[in-house]
């Protein structure tokens, strides 16, 4: 029988290891002050780490939920193990929202509230699936979705130009 702890590790893991890295990359790298640095309704960098690990915990076991299915098979050693469209697009949201920190290195500054706005717009998309598939899962992804709300919420009030960055073919031409 798999536990889902392990689930929840593997994903807290991964985001933590991102976030070292990163640390490191800011203190003695690219020089920038920090992803949220310019953002002054946001939180500092090391409470925002630690929100994404939480975020990143409740993601594995959200796909724990959407993989095994039923918690009551898991008894049975022939429980349902199963790739939907729920646990594949688990893993892109999380794959995208660890590659997030790399593409700010990557783009300007200015860029940051349209990366945002994508993150957002794939965790609603993530919400909808997976409250379709398997409504226990949903609950674990929720603090997905008002973190990505609240972070657009606080570009809105910085001044955000996101949708206006969005047709800006230049920006296109640096992340593909």
């Amino acid at each position: 029988m798999i536990s889902p702890w392990w689930f929840v590790l593997i994903f807290a893991g991964i985001c933590l290891v991102v976030n070292i890295l990163m640390y490191y990359i800011g203190k003695y790298g690219h020089g920038k002050k920090g992803v949220y640095a310019y953002n002054k309704y946001l939180p500092p960098g090391f409470m925002i780490g630690i929100v994404w690990i939480v975020i990143f915990g409740c993601l594995g076991y959200s796909f724990y939920l959407s993989y095994v299915g039923d918690p009551d098979l898991l008894h049975n050693e022939e429980f349902p193990r199963k790739w939907s469209q729920a646990t594949i697009l688990t893993i892109v949201v999380a794959a995208y929202c660890l590659l997030y920190p790399f593409l700010t290195i990557v783009v300007d500054e200015k860029y940051y509230q349209l990366l945002n706005f994508i993150a957002l717009i794939m965790a609603y998309a993530l919400g909808i699936v997976v409250i379709q598939e398997y409504v226990a899962a949903f609950w674990y992804v929720l603090p997905l979705i008002a973190w990505t709300t609240y972070v657009c919420f606080a570009d809105v009030m910085q001044g955000s130009k996101a949708l206006h960055y969005l047709f800006d073919m230049d920006m296109m031409k640096k992340l593909f």
